[in-house]
């Protein structure tokens, strides 16, 4: 009965210990690569927003992109291009109607936020891709939509490439797939090789930073204001270059500044540097233009710990007797 028991033991061991082996040899099928097509444009625009006025319906494209052993492709680079509603492509420099590009998160995701294509005559709704990673080859290739008719006669369509699709209840189309890229060759993750400095400007004028990266290309750049991740738009250019600027400085954007170097194979992110923003009144709480008793009260109501608040003067983390001196020493109209 016990040399029973053994043996029963030893098969169960067995079977768990090929399962753990199966688990731990885990891999995805590389993505099918398919025909560029006739309308791949450069340079398209860095961006995630590709929503052009009232155009849609609307569509959330997102995606994550891993190589043979299912493991996540941090800054990976993702092109993207598709029709406009009514089939046509754009062939009018600077190609930047439903054309963009981005990097992958740490995550290995992306999101595009664009619209669904209209039919190109012959074909059936799709968009076009080109995905390529510091230690990968680079696949084009494209995706379709689920439950378009024309899937069943387009000669280039092909299951593997479905999108998963969720139709939201505004009718927003929330779209996903999931690109395979094999990793081969040599590989130098990305670093930083010249930190950015501080600065120090007037309210109203420029600031700049500049960082310099190394490493196997497609490399990116990723510049953080607090730990906060920027994006293009308004007063901000080169988000996701080496070189920062922000126009027209406002006291807000006074903080600490950092750049991410990255590829597929690895990333450092810089080490921080301040922007100091000169002419403000930091005393004027409610920004009247003057220091005064609407000021004080907005102080006293904060008072004690907090975080990031406005009446911390001082930035220590707490509204306090020495927040309090400073409004006090700047009592009167702002200068």
């Amino acid at each position: 009965m016990q040399h029973r028991a053994s043996i029963f033991i030893a098969l169960f061991s067995a079977t768990q210990l090929f399962s753990v082996h199966a688990a731990l040899a885990q891999t995805c099928a590389s993505t099918i690569s398919q025909t560029e097509g006739p309308y791949y444009r450069t340079p398209n625009p860095v961006t995630t927003e590709m929503r052009l006025g009232s155009d849609g319906p609307l569509l959330n494209m997102r995606g994550r992109v891993v190589d043979q052993n299912c493991n996540p492709m941090p800054w990976t680079w993702v092109a993207i291009w598709h029709a406009d509603p009514t089939g046509a492509y754009d062939n009018v420099a600077p190609f930047d109607r439903y054309r963009a590009t981005m990097f992958t998160d740490a995550n290995g995701e992306f999101v595009f936020h664009t619209i669904v294509c209209g039919l190109y005559p012959g074909r059936t709704r799709h968009i076009h891709w080109k995905v390529d990673g510091a230690n990968t080859a680079l696949l084009t290739t494209q995706t379709y939509f689920p439950n378009v008719p024309q899937n069943a006669t387009d000669s280039l369509y092909n299951a593997a490439l479905l999108m998963q699709e969720t139709i939201l209840p505004d009718g927003t189309h929330d779209d996903f797939f999931q690109f395979v890229v094999p990793t081969s060759g040599a590989c130098t993750a990305a670093t930083i090789t010249a930190n950015p400095a501080s600065v120090s400007v007037n309210v109203g004028a420029t600031a700049v930073f500049t960082a310099n990266g190394a490493g196997s290309t497609p490399r990116t750049y990723r510049w953080y204001r607090d730990g906060v991740e920027l994006v293009n738009g308004g007063r901000v250019f080169g988000a996701y270059t080496g070189s920062l600027s922000i126009t027209g400085v406002q006291a807000s954007d006074a903080g600490q500044y950092t750049c991410r170097s990255g590829n597929s194979c690895g990333a450092q992110l810089s080490s921080a540097a301040a922007l100091t923003v000169l002419g403000v009144c930091t005393s004027d709480l409610d920004a009247s233009g003057e220091v005064d008793a609407a000021d004080l009260a907005i102080m006293l109501s904060a008072w004690g710990r907090c975080k990031a608040c406005d009446s911390d003067l001082d930035g220590n983390g707490q509204v306090d007797a020495a927040d309090l001196a400073t409004l006090l020493a700047a009592w009167g109209p702002c200068a």
